[in-house]
């Protein structure tokens, strides 16, 4: 997806699908679920209004303006990055709770890249 965010204000849909595998191996029996994602490119106005703004920062523009991938993205990084603070843990489950994702907040994060 990093080479969509280059090109010119294009806007990319893409569907997305995860599975959280709940033993060793996938089962038809784990959860999962799947979506639509739009990729847009951002103006520089806005790269520059983001530059330099915390984790937390940065989540709380995405989310009032709708970068749901960015939130996400931002939020688990800084998670993965401070897993001991406790404030970005409470958003952390904040966010997945108003998706209805609650069951799955506290699980470990893994391949963040």
């Amino acid at each position: 997806m990093e080479a969509y965010r280059n090109q010119p204000r294009k806007r990319i849909a893409l569907e997305w699908r995860i599975a959280f595998v709940c033993g060793e191996e996938i089962s038809v029996n784990d959860p999962f679920f799947n979506g639509y994602i739009t990729l847009t490119t951002r103006s520089p106005e806005v790269e520059r209004e983001l530059e330099g703004k915390t984790a937390i920062a940065r989540s709380q523009w995405y989310a009032k303006y709708g970068y749901w991938y960015d939130l996400v993205s931002t939020m688990a990084r800084a998670r993965q990055d401070a897993p001991d603070n406790p404030t970005l843990t409470r958003l952390w489950e904040s966010l997945l709770a108003s998706v209805s994702l609650e069951r799955i907040a506290t699980q470990p994060l893994l391949g963040i890249d």
